[in-house]
């Protein structure tokens, strides 16, 4: 079935839309003025998001909650909605452009999420597009607590997982990538960019091109990766054998789990 154009009647601040609950369906979050939430069905579910707004001058994304580790989000898109998966693989689409998503959001309109402080629960995968994406899904409590694929783009993006065992592809960009609590995967295609990787450790995926390509050096107390004007700087010690090469444009087409089961 298909749902077009539905809006609240007048007056009203909340209305409910009864999908099959074993198919894939389609949320696009509109510009609607007001705090959605979109609750998936057992089935596989596309949410895509557009901006509320944009963030202001003096609004930042912290890092699990620090002050002083933090990045501006000042004029990019803002989202109002919150999101919950509810079963199956569940993708949210961020829009082109500047985005700022943020797992713990007391700032913007509040929508009526199963937990008070989250925007998002049951998420297989968050896709950025081509702009710069500040994905943050830490707060003080460590973050999101689900297992992500998390998908930067072609922008200078600010992958910032939570609790969860997560894979984080950076794309083409300059991107500060980090993965948090758990056993995170990184997936490293041709010409990436200037990295910087933030883990207590992590499993590196590197295209196969690039295999003999890769020159590893000791940094204090971590390790630098390049390949001619590439390079991440990684904040563990990382030797040549421990990197795992793959067909990585194929790899970011899969599910999260698929990839999993692929690398291990």
């Amino acid at each position: 079935d298909n749902f077009e154009n539905v809006s609240e009647a007048a007056g009203g601040e909340r209305f409910q839309l009864l999908l099959p609950v074993d198919e894939p369906n389609q949320f696009e979050l509109l510009d609607s003025g007001v705090a959605n939430l979109a609750i998936g069905t057992n089935g596989d579910d596309v949410f895509t998001f557009a901006a509320d707004g944009v963030w202001g001058t003096y609004h930042v994304a912290q890092w699990n909650g620090d002050a002083e580790d933090s990045v501006s989000l000042a004029g990019f898109n803002r989202f109002h909605n919150a999101v919950s998966g509810n079963g199956g693989y569940d993708l949210l689409q961020l829009p082109s452009g500047d985005n700022g998503l943020l797992y713990s959001d007391l700032l913007s309109p509040a929508a009526a999420s199963a937990d008070a402080t989250a925007r998002l629960e049951g998420i297989s995968e968050i896709a950025g597009n081509s702009g710069r994406d500040v994905i943050d899904l830490t707060d003080e409590y460590g973050g999101y607590a689900g297992d992500l694929l998390l998908k930067g783009g072609t922008g200078n993006d600010c992958l910032w997982a939570g609790k969860g065992a997560d894979i984080l592809v950076g794309g083409a960009g300059n991107d500060d990538l980090r993965g948090g609590q758990g056993d995170d995967i990184y997936l490293f295609d041709e010409n990436w960019g200037s990295d910087t990787v933030l883990d207590d450790g992590g499993t590196l995926v590197f295209d196969n091109t690039l295999r003999g390509r890769l020159a590893f050096s000791a940094t204090n107390g971590g390790t630098r990766i390049t390949d001619g004007t590439n390079s991440i700087e990684l904040s563990w010690t990382a030797t040549a054998p421990e990197a795992i090469y793959a067909d990585v444009g194929e790899l970011v087409k899969l599910r999260r789990d698929t990839i999993k089961g692929f690398l291990a």
